[in-house]
């Protein structure tokens, strides 16, 4: 871009115009205007063609531009008067070309080959820029502006023309200026005039007269000198002016309040027809030939004599060893300081008017000449006023001195920016009033200072010739800017504007930050970030001058830089200065937008948060339809940030197939539920499986609900702020389109009170298609309630919930917003909308996450990616099918460890079809179901006793044997709609801890659905039981010292800490009888007898181990239990061998038999009254007595090896001979067990435990256990050891190596193994 011809038309020659009151009223009275005003638009004048010499060159001036002014008006306005009229001025540009938005694509724009020009992005500047420095003119330290020559005008008609022009010079009022002496005073002999006659032709001025007085004045002045200009030629009709309506308004300038800067105080009155309504097109043509004979024939040659003149007084003045010496011995100006202008007749003021003469008339390397020259001048004399100027000038003619090459080659060659910057450091000095006040400021503190003594100020006119600099040093870096923004160099222009807006006032300042920023842009690459810094910046210094407009533009510009940086300081720094400043201006729409940014502020103090929280809901009052308040396309309602809201992990609560007991069972692993399902369905092709086949919709995955059960999507909210929030009004959005229609796809909104009455019309013909919706009823309109939880009017396919919610700071809530569909179709749920303390309304829609497709067939979220079941957000709606539902939850609490405890489910059928095929899948071990229920209102003793009590698994596919458990319930029975089903179920844990039990109830409609429904449905119930230790045993078991075949025990018995107070009631000793051992997996039989391992006194080995007994209640005698020192202990060892059935007799005695055989002898339990307290322990020293040896096996009683011992699984069993499952008792299959080499050699030193503590009864008498059972369970009761409900696991458990102990209280069990040694041993369990 070339600047030259901007600074050419910015520079000219100025002409002073003098006129008597009657010659203005020629002009004033008729068309409204000035001789200025008339001769303003013609002062460009081309194809003069006229020679002038300058110095020793002689050019031919082709194009000249001059500037006409009054002589009143010859001045510089005061500073204030000037900030003032800039003030004003850059208001009315920013009213007129500020945009509230930002530029759409301006990073684009830059970036591109052709970025926008500056000008057209800020042509506020522009108009503030020629403002600027049109009121800077006139200054006292240059010449530029002084007139040259001066045009006198009078009537035409006159009496002795020649008077009426001296009387005229006489009165004239000076500039200030060419009083004070400084401005080329007109008074001077040489100064160039020109003579005018206006002749009135609409007032009957006489021409003859006119051209009269025209010779008269051309043989006084010269006939080059005088003019006669015709005006008025027309009749005051508008259509027959030649002027257009705003032909002169386009070259005046404002008045100012204080006049000058070559403007009037005021305008002359509009005249009824117009401004010029009198001037045809001839009068016109002829003021534009008058000036042309003007300058052509007065102005450049008196302009060529004043040069010639100049020229020779400053050579003759600097001539000679005397005027050489007056400059040595001045010296450096270093010590000393000085402001004063020069005089226009002294050499200084000659140097510079000389300068600024060559300069005007375009001859640039002359006048850098004479810059140069007087520059060395200004700086001896110490005088940085009038040396800036001289630098500036001279930097202005190193830009203009080479026309032909281009503004970069002259940049490279001489670079204009030193002279500037050596201007801008010179004008920023100080006055040196100001430095003589610091100067006598800084000599009285240091000396004594009285009471009364007052710190000298400067005077005024110093502190405004201080502002004035500071504005002369603005508009050197404004120059150079332009300079080099012409040349590309914008990083330099940035560092000028920088350096110059740092000691400008507001608004300037923020002119400068603007350009800066802009340049940034220019660079490249483009500087972004230090273009919205250095915007802000602009912002806040508009803000503080009151420039609204502009600050907003300016904040616009760079909003959309620094959102989604993370730099919340920032966007919140740009968002309350915006908001204020709309409020301000009347723009709540937009403060509405930028005060909703502010409510992410969790950073902030909890009085900052209260407060953006309240001047937005304050705000928002009042304002009717929130949804018409828009911004680049997005809604208000749908920017709502508070409370904070999921929307990438939402949960659908949906019951389809599978239902949920609770929330425990949707934490359960899918994966363990399929499982436990494929028990039931055995694998067939059903959607719950692995393989089956895909539920999809136009290519969108869905899932299926049931008609007339809820749907519940869980949605957190989130208060981040320390401030409560009230959430009312919550509801899902929703669409959902009829069974049958054939615009599913394009469903129209039908919840969270979107829904409306339908159409009449659509109502009484049946056909209706989707919810249609009506304007008035929207939610988000105050003044309307939220639809009621009740279906609606209009809306009788679903219904939909509404929550409220009260979030406390900090808090996290999830709530299940629930939607009830009512007849089948297709449901798609796309949001939530609330409404915030009963002002603000909200709306947002979902955005679950999910695995994105690879092959995509749509542009909806569902066809885009890949939703696991829980997270799908459409659903088709089948008719209506039975479901299971838990009562309530059956299992304690608590239990201990060990207890055995039977709890009641309660299942109800809450659909509308009955129920068939009725199933329970069990996937713990630790849990059995019984097969009938007809003891679930019978004590717990009793149904343990009952043989009825029973278990009878069915069979589960071999692929998913393990832990699960399958139970087939009432076969052939069907469960109605609302029948409860009440079925007990045994627990008994051995762990500590938390015992996690996954069930699964499983049911068929008993009648057959459409093509597409379910077949099944399942209820899924997860339950956990935390397992406390009560008892631990610590035995200690060696040989008894006076007979071979008794033992001592020394028991030790710890009641935990946590636990609670028990008496220890009764320890019993339960026989397990002797078992061969077959070659089968049921064996275990230990085959061999290790090196150096003896048999303990008075254990069986296979060969004299009896028959077993084919009774299943059979029990063969064993161990006797007795306390040590009791009068019972002496007679044990004989009362145990007259016991004892003939050798080679199978054993048929009972437990019943056992025991009562031996109580007249032997006790085999010990009743006793120990009390433990928590933390307690107590130690009972105990004598076993080993039974005698029976008579041995015949051949075909023993099996195939020759060792003895049992395994684990055979004393829990009551032995096996085969392979295949044993049947028990209670009807249980046990699984036969495999043989274990570690247990094989652990057993390898004892030949056979045939006896082993079955029970310790521990009761408190004073209460109950925790799930309500009997005080007292007898331990040595044949019931218990009939019944196995639990399988060969339990007493596994129980029997884990030859020889065990059991303890009881309250039912509770405790297991501790008593390993069996010739000598003394102890043992502690883990």
């Amino acid at each position: 871009m070339d600047i030259r011809p901007w600074l050419h038309d910015l520079y000219a020659p100025s002409i002073l115009v003098a006129a008597t009151p009657a010659a203005e009223a020629v002009l004033q009275v008729k068309n409204g205007l000035s001789l200025v005003d008339l001769l303003r638009p013609y002062s460009s004048v081309y194809q003069l063609n006229v020679p002038v010499r300058v110095g020793e060159a002689s050019v031919r001036v082709q194009d000249l531009r001059v500037r006409f002014y009054d002589a009143a008006t010859l001045y510089q306005p005061p500073s204030e008067v000037m900030e003032e009229q800039l003030q004003e001025v850059l208001k009315a540009a920013a009213q007129r070309h500020a945009r509230l938005d930002p530029v759409p694509d301006l990073l684009q724009r830059f970036m591109s080959d052709n970025p926008p020009d500056m000008r057209d992005l800020t042509p506020w500047f522009t108009a503030y820029r020629s403002e600027f420095l049109r009121l800077l003119r006139f200054g006292d330290h240059e010449s530029l502006d002084y007139p040259v020559t001066c045009i006198y005008a009078i009537p035409a008609d006159v009496v002795n023309p020649a008077s009426h022009f001296d009387t005229l010079v006489g009165q004239l009022v000076m500039p200030p200026l060419m009083q004070q002496d400084i401005m080329y005073t007109v008074r001077d002999k040489d100064f160039p005039r020109h003579y005018l006659l206006l002749l009135d032709m609409a007032a009957g001025m006489s021409e003859k007269r006119a051209l009269e007085n025209l010779a008269a004045i051309r043989r006084l002045y010269g006939e080059a000198h005088c003019s006669l200009l015709r005006v008025n030629s027309g009749n005051g009709d508008r259509a027959h002016s030649g002027a257009p309506v705003d032909f002169f308004a386009r070259f005046q300038h404002a008045c100012l309040t204080s006049g000058g800067a070559g403007e009037p105080l005021a305008r002359p009155p509009t005249p009824s027809g117009g401004v010029g309504a009198y001037l045809t097109v001839q009068d016109l043509d002829s003021v534009g030939s008058f000036v042309r004979e003007f300058v052509s024939r007065t102005l450049l040659p008196k302009l060529e004599e004043r040069i010639a003149r100049l020229n020779a007084s400053i050579t003759a003045t600097r001539r000679g060893l005397r005027n050489r010496l007056n400059r040595f011995w001045k010296g450096n100006a270093e010590d000393r300081q000085t402001d004063r202008p020069y005089p226009w007749h002294s050499v200084e003021g000659q140097m510079r008017q000389l300068g600024d003469l060559a300069f005007l008339l375009r001859q640039y390397a002359f006048a850098e000449s004479t810059y140069r020259l007087a520059a060395q001048d200004y700086l001896a004399e110490g005088n940085s006023k009038w040396y800036a100027g001289v630098e500036e000038m001279i930097g202005l003619c190193t830009v203009l001195g080479e026309p032909a090459d281009p503004i970069a080659a002259v940049l490279l060659q001489n670079d204009p920016m030193k002279y500037f910057m050596r201007a801008y450091e010179n004008y920023i000095k100080p006055p040196a009033a100001v430095l003589a006040a610091a100067t006598v400021a800084v000599t009285s503190a240091n000396g004594p200072v009285g009471p009364a003594t007052a710190m000298p100020s400067p005077p005024p006119s110093a502190v405004a010739a201080s502002k004035i600099g500071r504005m002369l040093a603005t508009r050197v870096i404004l120059l150079g800017a332009a300079v080099q923004t012409a040349a590309g160099r914008h990083r330099a222009t940035s560092d000028a504007l920088m350096r110059a807006q740092s000691e400008e006032e507001n608004a300037r300042a923020g002119l400068l930050l603007e350009q800066s920023a802009y340049s940034m842009l220019y660079v490249r690459p483009p500087l972004v970030r230090k273009f919205a810094f250095q915007m802000v910046l602009a912002g806040i210094r508009y803000i503080c001058c009151g420039q609204k407009r502009i600050a907003i533009h300016a904040y616009r510009q760079v909003l959309a830089l620094y959102l989604g940086k993370k730099w919340k300081y920032i966007e919140e720094h740009l968002h309350a200065v915006l908001g204020a400043q709309c409020v301000e201006y009347g723009d709540k729409e937009r403060a509405l937008w930028h005060f909703c940014a502010l409510l992410d502020c969790a950073h902030r103090p909890s009085a900052q948060q209260h407060n953006n929280v309240t001047q937005f809901l304050n705000l928002l009052t009042g304002i009717r339809d929130q949804l018409a308040i828009t911004q680049d396309g997005a809604n208000l309602v749908d920017r709502l940030p508070l409370p904070v809201i999921n929307r990438h992990d939402v949960r659908v609560l949906c019951s389809d197939a599978a239902c949920y007991a609770g929330p425990s069972a949707r934490t359960v692993p899918d994966s363990t539920w399929l499982k436990m399902e494929a028990c039931c369905t055995s694998g067939s092709n059903n959607w719950l499986v692995d393989g089956g086949a895909k539920q999809e919709r136009d290519h969108e995955e869905y899932s299926m609900c049931v008609c007339g059960e809820e749907v519940g999507v869980q949605v957190e909210f989130r208060n981040p702020l320390a401030v409560k929030l009230k959430v009312t009004n919550v509801r899902l959005i929703c669409s959902f389109t009829p069974e049958g229609d054939a615009g599913a796809s394009g469903s129209r909104m039908a919840a969270s009170g979107d829904a409306g009455p339908l159409s009449a019309t659509a109502e009484r013909s049946g056909d209706v298609s989707s919810v249609v919706l009506t304007d008035s009823a929207h939610p988000l309109l105050p003044g309307q309630s939220p639809a009621a939880l009740t279906s609606q009017p209009g809306s009788e396919f679903i219904a939909i919930s509404e929550a409220q919610l009260t979030l406390h700071p900090g808090e996290a809530m999830v709530e299940v917003l629930r939607v009830l569909p009512h007849a089948p179709g297709w449901l798609r749920i796309t949001g939530v909308t609330w409404t915030l303390n009963g002002v603000a309304h909200g709306r947002i829609n979902f955005d679950v996450k999910g695995r994105r497709r690879k092959r995509p067939k749509g542009t909806r979220p569902g066809q885009l990616k890949h939703y696991p079941p829980h997270r799908r957000l459409l659903f088709q709606v089948v008719p209506a099918m039975p479901r299971l539902e838990l009562m309530s939850d059956p299992l304690p609490a608590a239990l201990y460890s060990g207890e055995l405890c039977r709890v009641m489910m309660r299942i109800r059928n809450s659909g509308r079809l009955p129920l068939r095929a009725l199933a329970l899948v069990v996937g713990h071990p630790e849990a059995v179901c019984p097969a009938t229920d007809a003891n679930k209102d019978k004590p717990l003793l009793e149904s343990l006793k009952d043989p009825r009590e029973v278990v009878q698994l069915s069979k589960v596919p071999h692929s998913l044997r393990g832990s699960l458990q399958l139970y087939r319930l009432w076969p052939g029975r069907e469960l109605a709609p609302g029948e409860v089903l009440e079925w007990p179920l045994w627990l008994h844990p051995r762990g500590v801890g938390t015992l996690k039990l996954p069930i699964v109830w499983y049911g068929e409609p008993a009648v057959s659905g459409a093509k597409g429904s379910m077949r099944h449905r399942t209820l899924r119930v997860c339950g956990s039981v935390s397992v406390q230790p009560l008892l631990a045993a610590r035995p200690t078991v060696w040989p008894s010292p006076t007979h071979l075949s008794h033992y001592l025990l020394r028991l030790a018995i710890d009641n935990s800490k946590e636990g609670e107070r028990v008496v220890l009631q009764q320890v019993a000793a339960v026989t397990v009888p002797p078992l061969t051992g077959g070659g089968g997996g049921g064996g275990g039989v230990i085959t061999g007898k290790p090196k150096g391992a003896a048999l303990a006194p008075g254990l069986r080995t296979q060969s004299t181990m009896p028959p077993r007994s084919t009774s299943s209640r059979s029990l063969s005698t064993g161990w006797c239990i007795s306390l040590v020192g009791s009068p019972s202990s002496a007679s044990a060892g004989g009362a145990a061998e007259q016991s004892q059935p003939p050798v080679g007799a199978a054993s048929t005695v009972t437990g019943e038999g056992v025991s009562g055989a031996t109580a007249g002898v032997l006790p085999r339990s010990l009743p006793l009254a120990e009390p433990l307290q928590p933390g307690e322990s107590a130690s009972l020293f105990l004598q076993l007595i080993a039974p005698p040896p029976q008579p041995p096996l015949t051949k075909n009683q023993t099996g195939p090896a020759s060792g003895t011992g049992l395994t684990t699984t055979e004393m829990a069993t009551g032995g096996t001979t085969g392979a295949d499952p044993s049947p028990l008792a209670s009807g249980m299959v046990t699984p036969a067990g495999s043989e274990d080499p570690s247990i094989t050699t652990t057993a390898a030193s004892v030949a056979q435990a045939a006896e082993a503590v079955r029970s310790l009864a521990l009761v408190d008498s004073s209460s109950t256990g925790p799930s309500g059972r009997l005080r007292f369970v007898d331990g040595s009761d044949t019931g218990l050891q009939q019944l196995n409900l639990f399988g060969p696991g339990v007493l596994a458990h129980f029997c884990r190596l030859p020889l065990a102990l059991s303890c009881t209280a309250r039912g509770c069990r405790i297991e501790v193994s008593l390993p069996h040694c010739p000598g003394l041993h102890s043992f502690r369990p883990k």
